[in-house]
This record gives structure tokens, C-alpha cells and sequence, in this order.
């Protein structure tokens, strides 16, 4: 997130003369933006924008993100005509956010679009008089409050979502705010304002392109997203690397263009690890140059490694309450513009959730199972009320639109659960880490729905892609599993392939000698000085001491059983959860349901999605107190 934005349009007079007077606004997560406004429409709209460093000037537009488009890797972009809009909105594949204004027949017209698959979160706002559209909802909550006089309401909603169904259902942090659904844009009129669908329904599920040629589309798109990235303007390019499918895809792409001196590549862990064994042994084979950005002196202290109630804290300033995937927060202090990241996300060509599903013929209740499946102290109403929305969901999807309960879970993945993972958390990273995603392909959503389920189920689509880009890739091992007979019944390499083993702890080492490493991240002195600054100043708010000493045995038990840190920190955050529940409670927070997850002891936590709740349920109660603690990054 290089700029942050939140556009007001109102019926009331709105105040600007403020925002030019505080150094850092609460809610922004850049330290010393620079600021700018811009009127998109008239004297009813005031565009307020912080960014970390000077941005072209344009009248009537702004944008942010990353994307490819006319074989370009793009940071910015603004179109001269709405021609231009409609042809960048519709090509452009990455992650990004455009608005744009201009005349129509003598009305002045503001339109909103992301990229396609809905990866940039873009949030708007309404109670009938006002509009805002942001893309960060703290700041919007500042900068509403004092330019039009208005307070967002907090609102629990969208972490009662996340936690049924694993994502907010497009509901944002305040009351009346929601994110701009999947494949949309936002369109304002002086008169009003509508959310619009752009290519449809069938564009993406029921392609009219036949197989052979979508498939052609998809690698298309990929090897074109792996070029740009290659010859784009950043120092260093490092891609992940591991022993699964998805990081091999994109290997394979990067083989393919013959650009595989362009990247560095990076894994974790060493040997015996099944991902660094298959990984090293790749990378020895192909003279691939291994990469770390781990030097960095200057990076946060990530996945609750020392104090939970902090790293809950700053996370919630920057994900608005929402748990997401705190494995994947801001993880330093710094912008680093010379390095791009390369990962391997959207892998729509899987059967992501439908692989859940028992039977041949399941029901959309099965559907709904599968999606809110888990035990939660959430109350019994709000339960009931998520399954509804869900069933909604699914119930339009196959009975309106004829799809397959297994289709409707994919989709259901890719419409709501990806874009929340993935789309939102590498959002807020983006300011200080730029991750670019080639396997970003509208063309590949549209042939894995026209190949269908089962060729998702089985990796059969997985390996079509794989064998056309490099088939040598697949008669590597992979980590853990193997492909399943069905992906490449009929291949030529199929007699190679029937002979390879998973991976494991146990076997034996692929490649002769660990490849050296490159240490790639190195701040300037400038850096050094802004970044501990800001670490002096980071505690500002946040109460001490909070957290005890936790409980050593269970975190000792927990970690003998190999889980995660989502385990055996959960002493820790559990206490922070009674001391913030109970603040809550003596100011007359309407939370009393909370008080039996209060009551529940470690060992009767059985899943990793009760765990979970009761991490999103900590930073919910952060954020419902307005105690997130402010995390700003130098550039």
C-alpha cells in the first residue's frame, strides 16, 4: 500500500484545512506521509491521499497497486479517457485499485474498479447522505470524523464472518461498510451511486472458449506475468521455492521464458525438511541462484515471538480488528524498493474447498457444513445467521445458475476466502514488500471451471499446465505427496512419473551439496535511523504489563507435538483475552457471551479453528476498545 486513500462525497460542507495540519493521522500506516487532495466531481467531494513518496500529478484520477498490463510490470497508471479505464480495468491482471472521473454528457461520472479477481481490497461506506470509498477503513474512520463531522460505529460482524466462514463476507470493521464484491466496480453520479458487475457470472464459470483455447489463454497470461516481472525496474526479483505444486508452476513458467537468471530463489528450513530437500535439490539441477531475504536487522518481530498483546495490537491497526492470517503481516519496518517477491497464490486450477465434500452427489447443506464446520463460543443465533448467508450463497449459485455443489465451494474460495487470505493481507504488506503473483489469470479461473471438478480434484488441469510449460518439473518429487495416477494417465512421462515417492523427514538427500545462499536485503544508514525512531515510539499506547509469563508446560507440551505458535502462545493470548474482556465488560459492553470462552481451560481448545476464534475474538476486542497500537513504516 504505497498510497492510501479515502474519497468523501457528501450533501455536507467537508473540512480539509485539518488534514494538512497533523504529521501521522491516526489509522495511516505510512510515518510522514506525503498529502494531497483531489475534487474528482466538484465541491461535494474531497479525495484525501497520503502516500510515501511523490506521485505523478492527474486532475481526475489516482491508483495504486501492482500489475501487468501490455506486457508491462506497472506501480502506476492513469488513463486519459474512459477507453483507456475500460481497457486497463478489463487487462490488467495483479493487484491494484483505479479511480478515474470524467464527463458524460454533461454529468460528471467517478468510477472505482480493482483488479478483476477482486485481489485489492477497495471498502466503501453510506448512510444515504454521505459516501466514502477507501482503502483503509481506520483512516477513513479519522478522516470521516473530521471532515464531515460523522463516527463510524465498530462493528463485530465481519469477525464473526471470518470466524464461521473463514472470510468477512465482504463486510467491512464499521457498520454500513462493505468491500467491493468480486469482478466490480463502484460508479458515482452526482445523483447516486451503484456497484456494478463487469464481465459476469459466465464470463468466469460458463465460458463460451472452448478448453484448448483457454488453456492457451491461461499460459499466456502466466509466462506473460513472469516476463514483466523479469524485466521490470526492481534490483532483485526472489521467488518462493518449496516442495509443493504451486511454487513449481511458477517455476516451470520461469523456465519456460528462459528467464531463470533473472530470479533468485528462496526457501525455508534446511535438511531434512521435506520442502528445502526438494527445493535445494531443484535448485542444484537447474543452477538456480538461492536467495534470503532474512538479513534484514530491522525486521518486526513476527508470529507472536516475543509479545502477543503487541503483535495483536499493531496487526489490529493495520487489518482493522480482523484476525486474516497473522502469519502474513507487515514484517518490517522499512520499504525496500529494489526487491520484488514472486509467489505462487491463486491456484484456482485446485480444487480448493470442494475437496472437502464426501459423496458423489452432496447437498448445499453439505456445502454449508463444509464452509462453517467447527465448534465456537460465538452465540448460537450468530451462528445460525452466517450458515444462512452461506446457504444463500450456495443456493443462488446452484439453483439459479445451475452449477454443481463442488463448483459453488470453488467458487465460494475464490470470490470470498482467496481474496480475504491472500488479497487483503499482502495489501497492507504491500507498503514496506512488494509480492507479485504470476499464476494472477483470469483465463486460468475460466478453464478451471470449464474443465471441471473432477479434473481439479485429481491435479489432471495441474499437470496439462505443468507439462506444457516444463515437463521435466514433473518427474520431480514433491514434498509429501505424489501426483495421483488420474493427472497423467496417458502422458509420455507417465511410466517416470508412476515410480516417484513423496518426500518426507525421512528420506534420503536429493542434492549433493547445500547451494550457497545470498544474503539480499541491506538498508541504507538513513533507513537505520528512521526504523529505530520508530521502534522507540512504537509503545505508545499499549498498557504494561499485560502479558505474564504464560504457562511454560503447556507451551513445552504443545511444541513437543510439533503445532505452531497458534498453539503454544495460546496461553498467552488467552490471558490477554479475560484482562480486555473483562475492561469490556465493566463499560458496559454488550459481550456477556464472551464470558464462557473465558471460562474455557487450554486443553479443551480441540481445533485449530477454536484456536483461531479465540485469536480473532483478542484483536476484535483491540480494536472494539480502540486500543490498536499505531504501526507506521520508514521509507
Amino acid at each position: 500500500m504505497s498510497l492510501e486513500f479515502v474519497w468523501v462525497f457528501s450533501k455536507k460542507n467537508i473540512n480539509k484545512d485539518w488534514f494538512f495540519k497533523v504529521k501521522n493521522i491516526h489509522g495511516s500506516l505510512i510515518e510522514s506521509p506525503i498529502k494531497s487532495t483531489k475534487c474528482l466531481i466538484g465541491k461535494s467531494d474531497c479525495a484525501f491521499i497520503l502516500s510515501d513518496s511523490k506521485i505523478p500529478e492527474s486532475p481526475n484520477a489516482f491508483f495504486d497497486g501492482e500489475c501487468v498490463y501490455g506486457s508491462e510490470f506497472m506501480s502506476f497508471f492513469v488513463p486519459n479517457n474512459i477507453d483507456q479505464y475500460f481497457d486497463f480495468a478489463y487487462k490488467a491482471r495483479g493487484s491494484f485499485c483505479l479511480a478515474f472521473s470524467y464527463n458524460l454528457s454533461g454529468v460528471n461520472v467517478v468510477r472505482f474498479a480493482n483488479d478483476q479477481l477482486g485481489m485489492y481490497p477497495v471498502l466503501y461506506w453510506s448512510d444515504g447522505e454521505s459516501l466514502v470509498v477507501t482503502n483503509n477503513p481506520i483512516l477513513s474512520e479519522k478522516v470521516v470524523k473530521e471532515s464531515i463531522g460523522i463516527s463510524l460505529e465498530r462493528s463485530i460482524q465481519n469477525v464473526v464472518n471470518e470466524i464461521v466462514a473463514a472470510s468477512p463476507l465482504n463486510t467491512g470493521p464499521f457498520k454500513n461498510m462493505r468491500f467491493l464484491p468480486f469482478d466490480s466496480e463502484l460508479v458515482v453520479r452526482e445523483g447516486g451511486w451503484e456497484v456494478k458487475r463487469r464481465s459476469g457470472d459466465d464470463f468466469f464459470y460458463n465460458s463460451w472458449v472452448g478448453e484448448d483455447e483457454l488453456l492457451d489463454l491461461s499460459i499466456l497470461e502466466v509466462t506473460e506475468n513472469v516476463k514483466a516481472i523479469a524485466k521490470s525496474s526492481f534490483e532483485i526479483k526472489i521467488a518462493d521455492i518449496t516442495g509443493g505444486f504451486d511454487s513449481r508452476l511458477v517455476l516451470a513458467a520461469i523456465l519456460n521464458s528462459g528467464l531463470e537468471n533473472e530470479f533468485f530463489f528462496n526457501t525455508n528450513g534446511k535438511y531434512p525438511n521435506p520442502d528445502a530437500n526438494v527445493a535445494n535439490f531443484i535448485i542444484e539441477k537447474y543452477g538456480l541462484k538461492k536467495g534470503s531475504l532474512a538479513s534484514n536487522p530491522f525486521k518486526r518481530k513476527s508470529r507472536l515471538s516475543t509479545d502477543p498483546l503487541y503483535e495483536l495490537s499493531t496487526f489490529s491497526y493495520a487489518s482493522s480488528g480482523m484476525k486474516s492470517n497473522i502469519d502474513r503481516h507487515i514484517s518490517s519496518l522499512v520499504k525496500n524498493e529494489n526487491v520484488i517477491q514472486v509467489g505462487g497464490g491463486f491456484s484456482a486450477y485446485k480444487a480448493n474447498k470442494s475437496k472437502s465434500l464426501s459423496g458423489c452427489s452432496p447437498t448445499i447443506d453439505d456445502g454449508v457444513d463444509a464452509i462453517c464446520y467447527g465448534n465456537f463460543s460465538l452465540p448460537h443465533e450468530e451462528i445460525k445467521s452466517v450458515r444462512k448467508h452461506i446457504e444463500d450463497i450456495i443456493r443462488n449459485w446452484v439453483v439459479l445458475q445451475g452449477m454443481s455443489v463442488h463448483d459453488a465451494l470453488d467458487r465460494y474460495h475464490i470470490e470470498y476466502r482467496t481474496r480475504f487470505h491472500i488479497g487483503l493481507c499482502e495489501h497492507w504488506s504491500r507498503l514496506c514488500q512488494i509480492k507479485a503473483h504470476p499464476l494472477h489469470s483470469p483465463s486460468l479461473v475460466r478453464l478451471a471451471f470449464k474443465v471441471g471438478y473432477t479434473k481439479r480434484l485429481n491435479d489432471k488441469l495441474l499437470f496439462r499446465l505443468m507439462e506444457r510449460l516444463n515437463p521435466e518439473l514433473c518427474t520431480i518429487p514433491f514434498e509429501n505427496r505424489t501426483w495421483r495416477k488420474e493427472a497423467y494417465e496417458g502422458a509420455e512421462l507417465a511410466k517416470e512419473i508412476n515410480n516417484l515417492k513423496p518426500i518426507t523427514l525421512k528420506s534420503k538427500k536429493l542434492f549433493k551439496k547445500e547451494p550457497v545462499e545470498t544474503a539480499l536485503t541491506y538498508p541504507s544508514p538513513e533507513r537505520e535511523i528512521c526504523v529505530s525512531s520508530l521502534l522507540e515510539n512504537k509503545r505508545e499506547n499499549v498498557q504494561q504489563p499485560l502479558i505474564a509469563n504464560g504457562n511454560p508446560e503447556w507451551r513445552k507440551s504443545q511444541m513437543k507435538l510439533g503445532r505452531k505458535w497458534h498453539w503454544y502462545k495460546l496461553d498467552e493470548i488467552k490471558y490477554a483475552f479475560d484482562v480486555l474482556l473483562s475492561e469490556a465488560l465493566l463499560e458496559g459492553a454488550d459481550l456477556v457471551w464472551m464470558e464462557s470462552l473465558g471460562k474455557k481451560k487450554l486443553q479443551d481448545f480441540k481445533s485449530v479453528k477454536e484456536v483461531l476464534e479465540l485469536h480473532a475474538l483478542t484483536q476484535f476486542l483491540i480494536f472494539y476498545q480502540n486500543k490498536e497500537v499505531p504501526l507506521r513504516v520508514g521509507y
